[in-house]
């Protein structure tokens, strides 16, 4: 798998039957993003995301950023582990939304959620557009870290298209229980280490045991918004 993504390729023929008539466009005109294509993965093609090795000094939720810039807190990484609907303005507007990231300079890819149940069109859209984003915001000169998210263990070969090879990758491990759920974290968590060997991972909540027995890269562990919660509630009492 290629490390490299391509250049957009505004589509000059994106078009209605219609459009010759508009004085300009409306803003809902490219509802799939066709005006920037970029250079996908067969069969799918699900763009390819370049990566970049950094390593965050924090993470910000991507809710949150209005709030940093106005303060003027540009230190953190924009993260993305959140429910879906607060950022689903990075792909139905994504010139106005990479606005709010360029600041920080800094993110991890997007995660939109792909489940077991969902029929297989449905993920593979979600990847698609995960992808895109994030190749999107290299274009835009934003470096980021892309995002491995996935379902089912059949999901794997569509969940890791157009991720990069040998570079750090991010993941949560958030609202994993027991069972079932558990399992397919850890098959899955294998299964990317073992295809895409990143360098790096960067896990948004703590592994604890979900990460005994398994042959991991060297990792780096960053608290959840209530665990920091927590901690400086605690921090005020003790004090």
């Amino acid at each position: 798998m290629s490390v490299s993504t391509a250049e957009p390729e505004p589509l000059d023929g994106a078009s209605t039957k219609s459009s010759g008539r508009w004085s300009r466009r409306p803003g809902n005109f490219d509802m799939l993003n066709l005006r920037c294509l970029f250079q996908g993965v067969a069969p799918l093609g699900i763009p390819r995301v370049k990566g970049s090795h950094f390593e965050p000094s924090g993470l910000v939720a991507y809710n949150y950023t209005r709030d940093m810039l106005r303060k003027r807190q540009l230190g953190d990484t924009v993260h993305f582990f959140l429910d879906d609907y607060r950022f689903e303005s990075c792909w139905t507007s994504p010139e106005r939304a990479v606005e709010r990231i360029e600041p920080f300079g800094h993110a991890l890819g997007p995660d939109f959620s792909v489940y077991p149940w969902m029929p297989r069109v449905m993920q593979e859209w979600q990847v698609y557009r995960a992808r895109w984003v994030a190749a999107y915001w290299e274009w835009r000169g934003i470096d980021v870290i892309p995002t491995a998210t996935w379902s089912s263990g059949d999901s794997f070969d569509l969940c890791f298209s157009g991720l990069p090879r040998g570079v750090p990758l991010a993941a949560s491990a958030v609202g994993i229980s027991p069972g079932e759920s558990r399992d397919l974290f850890r098959a899955g968590l294998t299964a990317l280490c073992r295809e895409l060997e990143p360098s790096r991972l960067i896990i948004y909540g703590g592994l604890g045991d979900l990460a005994d027995g398994l042959d991991l890269p060297p990792r780096r562990e960053y608290p959840t918004m209530h665990e920091l919660r927590g901690w400086r509630h605690r921090r005020r009492i003790e004090s």
